[in-house]
């Protein structure tokens, strides 16, 4: 076991190494240039499409204005597009709002608070290798989102509701952990800026994710474990996942060679698994 584990650490290791070196989640100040409508130019190419930041106007030496969101919409070798959206993460009344328009030379702070992080995770020991593995990260504890949905009675939370969170406890990016692999998250685009392979242990996994919450299951969850594919594919189709049943008469559950599975139970990590492809629309990744 200790050895498996260092060989697990190894992969994970070089892993992310690799992330790190085709997509960069650090902060970086970026001046931009041909402001065109709610578009301009920042001279940083191969970025992933979906990366967002905020758009700072210098004041004086030492003070600047928000004046608007952004984010990557089409990226080259050497430069990038950035879409220019409305700034509404401080929707208070006693903060007042500027209403000068994004210029020339004004800064692009790219990813923006993505060093405040929700992890999403099946078990206890994704949970933890992923928060050694990002060190510099600062994770939202799952208990706290968890304790959060269990007052909003949203089980199943849609990605508005998870954005409006994100947004609300200044949040940038979110990691989820699924079927031996981490994929990260924008979290005001909602949209995969990365992905890498993650061993894992895939034992005792917990629905909807690793939290050490009590009873955020009951009478919402609780009847998710042990559930067969039949019952699990009805559930699916009651939240949208999948088409409904007169679409989909000949769908069969396939493992990884593409094997029939008929009559089986999903193990409650298959239903994990099943159920953030699904919801995050990684069937094809």
């Amino acid at each position: 076991m200790f050895n498996k584990k260092i060989i697990l650490f190894f992969i994970v290791l070089f892993s992310s190494m690799a992330l790190v070196a085709n997509v960069s989640l650090k902060q970086e100040n970026l001046e931009i240039f041909e402001v065109m409508g709610n578009k301009a130019k920042i001279a940083k190419g191969n970025l992933a499409i979906g990366q967002s930041g905020i758009i700072n106007h210098k004041i004086g030496k030492n003070n600047s204005i928000i004046l608007a969101s952004a984010e990557v919409i089409e990226t080259y070798n050497s430069y990038s597009v950035i879409q220019i959206n409305k700034f509404n993460d401080l929707l208070q009344e006693a903060i007042p709002n500027t209403t000068r328009k994004v210029q020339n030379k004004d800064i692009f702070i790219l990813n923006y608070l993505y060093s405040a992080s929700l992890l999403i995770a099946p078990n206890q020991d994704s949970f933890i290798n992923i928060r050694q593995v990002f060190s510099t990260h600062n994770f939202v504890h799952s208990d706290i989102f968890a304790s959060h949905l269990k007052i909003e009675g949203e089980p199943f939370p849609s990605k508005e509701f998870i954005k409006e969170y994100t947004t609300k406890e200044n949040i940038g990016t979110i990691f989820y952990a699924i079927d031996q692999r981490v994929y990260i998250f924008d979290a005001k685009s909602f949209k995969k800026i990365a992905s890498f392979t993650f061993p894992y242990d895939e034992e005792e996994a917990q629905l909807p994710f690793y939290t050490r919450v009590e009873k955020i299951e009951e009478g919402q969850f609780s009847w998710l474990k042990g559930l067969s594919w039949e019952s699990m594919a009805k559930m699916l189709r009651t939240f949208g996942f999948l088409p409904k049943e007169n679409e989909y008469d000949e769908y069969e559950l396939e493992d990884e060679d593409g094997n029939i599975i008929e009559n089986s139970n999903l193990t409650v990590t298959e239903q994990y698994n099943l159920y953030y492809i699904k919801f995050l629309g990684l069937a094809d990744d």
